[in-house]
């Protein structure tokens, strides 16, 4: 059996892009006991200096100053903060776990070309939007020096081997605040736009499993809740069904979609297309099961790199002596920052709908 897990980054701020990412992994049996396949991830590893667990990555992410929420990383020149350490580990470790599964020991450790490799449909968003620009900054850690994380997440003992989940790939959705605007003024609100990239990149997930776009097997979706959000089916339907219903060899082409249940802390549905099912959750608080909440720091982490580079971006050009105070791009702060770097914006002839989300 397989699961995917999705989550997000950036859903609240007014600044910076919005980050999904779904995680797939392989499940020991068809009927799997969820717990035990996961808690190895949910307990604790020493890895150098750091302690690494898969939790929510509000929980694992703590910025040096926590008097707001609008606390934010910024890295000088090109280091990481301390603070984003765990997660730059736990990334590595996920990187080095794909690679290996792929049989690829030659794959760049240069975090640019590995967000290239999952997320190649923002490639070109991102690389139009200079604030964005990650170019020298920290690569990955090598497999070796992440080991300790990778022998915790892979067993090797017979035992263990045959009851754990395995991450097998990922994917992810980079939405910048120029492309966040362009979906929005077709008509679409926040929610909307989350939950259809969020969907987009299960369907994604499930036709790049196999070479045939079908998985062998049923599936499970979890999924954190979108905005508050309480109803999918007909979500659900719009982005699996294939436009052309006649040509949908790499598809996966839903013939029924059953609400199970539409309640206040979950939506579940069941989705069929003859041969398999997929059995998908929505659930407030989702990140406490640990594939989302692996998808939630894998987001949280390529978010602070990004705001990191914003921060950086605009630091490095402004003006007097006085440095520039950084941020996480939170409403309220935005608005601070955004009047610091108003000189800037004119000087530079910004669009302020590629900078700022209006919604």
């Amino acid at each position: 059996m397989w699961l995917i897990a999705t989550d997000e980054a950036g859903y609240g701020p007014k600044l910076g892009p919005l980050v999904i990412v779904a995680t797939t992994w392989k499940l020991p049996t068809s009927e799997p006991d969820f717990a035990k396949a996961f808690e190895h991830l949910a307990k604790p590893v020493r890895c150098g200096e750091a302690t690494i667990r898969i939790d929510d990555s509000k929980a694992i992410f703590r910025p040096a100053s926590r008097n707001s929420k609008n606390a934010a990383s910024l890295m000088p020149e090109i280091e990481l903060p301390a603070a984003l350490t765990p997660l730059h580990l736990v990334t590595s470790a996920v990187a080095a776990t794909l690679e290996v599964s792929e049989k690829n020991s030659a794959c760049s450790r240069e975090f640019t070309d590995w967000l290239d490799r999952i997320n190649p449909q923002d490639a070109s968003d991102r690389a139009q939007t200079p604030w964005l620009d990650l170019q020298g900054t920290p690569p990955l850690m090598s497999p070796d020096s992440v080991r300790p994380i990778l022998d915790h997440w892979c067993p090797t003992s017979t035992a263990d081997e045959h009851s754990v989940a395995r991450l097998c790939n990922v994917h992810c959705r980079v939405i910048t605040a120029g492309r966040f605007n362009q979906i929005c003024d077709d008509g679409k609100n926040k929610s909307d736009l989350l939950t259809q990239a969020s969907l987009g990149l299960v369907r994604d997930a499930i036709v790049s499993a196999d070479s045939n776009g079908k998985l062998p097997a049923d599936i499970h979706v979890f999924c954190d809740r979108h905005g508050g959000r309480r109803y999918y089916a007909d979500a659900i339907g719009r982005t699996l069904r294939p436009a052309d219903q006649n040509n949908a060899t790499h598809e996966f082409a839903p013939e029924t979609i059953e609400i199970i249940e539409e309640a206040s802390q979950i939506s579940r549905y069941t989705v069929g297309d003859g041969e398999r099912e997929i059995r998908w959750n929505f659930t407030v608080k989702g990140d406490r099961f640990a594939p989302v909440a692996m998808s939630s720091m894998i987001a949280k982490y390529i978010r602070e790199r990004m705001m990191g580079a914003m921060n950086r971006y605009f630091a490095d050009r402004h003006p007097g002596e006085t440095p520039l105070k950084p941020t996480a791009g939170y409403p309220q702060d935005a608005k601070r920052f955004l009047v610091d770097i108003a000189d800037q914006i004119r000087r530079d002839e910004i669009d302020i709908d590629r900078l700022v989300r209006q919604r």
